[in-house]
């Protein structure tokens, strides 16, 4: 009971940030993608998608369940205290490398899977943003751009699709949380070690300079 009134609270909280989106007065929920759907990225290779939108607003009814050149808003719960995902610059050099940063570290991905999608079912506008306890939508976070020109990260997402060579990162076993069985010799690798080996495996996934050299 008490799980489930906490979930109800949260649900109530996020729902009530929608209620002065005048300007957007269609909108959709937990919106199937059709399942295969493929977008196109670096010049014809598909990656192949399955998954659920949380929320889709619209400024017009889009036709026939497609997008078909609607100015669309793309946005994502997160329940935990996640901070916005706008990037500011005082240069669009400065402004890449923050977004690159994020899309490394995870903080992106699922929104910028959601936005390609959109755009191949045929979305003019498509804006992006993270809606959590923290955040609110008063401003789209992204633009599809902000994501779609940092190509060699989705080429690397489609290396890995074709080739199941994924990798470990990360902590073996967490001090809080659900901890699945991994295979014991993996135990005592250091995560130093399996950090540089991420790299070394995805180049284009390297958190900072230092990563990379």
């Amino acid at each position: 009971m008490s799980g489930w009134s906490n979930a109800l609270a949260l649900a109530d909280y996020l729902a009530s940030k929608l209620v002065d989106l005048e300007e957007w007065p269609q909108l959709a929920t937990e919106w199937h993608l059709q399942s295969p759907l493929t977008v196109s990225i670096n010049g014809g290779s598909k990656l192949r998608l399955r998954g659920r939108i949380d929320l889709i607003l619209a400024r017009a009814q889009p036709d026939d369940s497609q997008f078909s050149n609607a100015n669309i808003w793309i946005a994502d719960y997160k329940t935990n205290n996640t901070k916005s995902l706008f990037v500011s610059g005082k240069t669009p050099e400065i402004r890449l490398e923050k977004m690159r940063k994020k899309l490394v570290r995870g903080d992106a991905i699922q929104l910028g899977l959601y936005g390609m999608a959109a755009r191949e079912l045929g979305a003019g506008e498509i804006n992006l943003s993270i809606l959590s306890l923290r955040t609110e939508l008063d401003r789209a976070q992204l633009k599809i751009g902000d994501l779609a020109q940092h190509s060699d990260f989705w080429g690397e997402l489609y290396r890995m699709q074709e080739t199941g060579i994924f990798g470990l990162r990360g902590h073996i076993r967490n001090e809080f949380g659900f901890n699945p069985d991994y295979p014991l010799a993996t135990l005592p690798i250091d995560k130093e070690f399996l950090d540089e080996k991420w790299v070394l495996t995805h180049p284009a996934f390297a958190d900072d300079e230092e990563d990379r050299s």
